[in-house]
């Protein structure tokens, strides 16, 4: 990503992302803290944007949370919606 705003700025040009971004995070991860606010700036880079939540874990998604992590992203594969802006949080068990 960083090597894309990069390019952007040597062009004097940003082309908004042809792909939807999604952003999946732990609701206690302390890396991404203030991410519901800021992932409202995603839209200047690409049309849609979405971003799901795995309750009660921080930032090893792969490692702590694995099963929820894999059902995110089979999710995301499988929808082929134009626009997606919704909040998907998911409880850890």
């Amino acid at each position: 990503f960083n090597h894309y705003l990069e390019a952007t700025k040597k062009r004097n040009r940003f082309d908004k992302f042809r792909m939807p971004l999604h952003f999946i995070t732990g609701s206690i991860d302390p890396i991404t803290k203030g991410y519901k606010r800021k992932h409202k700036r995603w839209h200047l880079f690409a049309e849609t944007v979405d971003m799901s939540i795995i309750k009660d874990h921080g930032h090893y998604l792969l490692r702590d949370a694995p099963e929820e992590l894999a059902g995110i992203l089979v999710n995301i594969t499988n929808n082929n919606r134009k626009t997606v802006n919704i909040e998907h949080e998911y409880e850890y068990k």
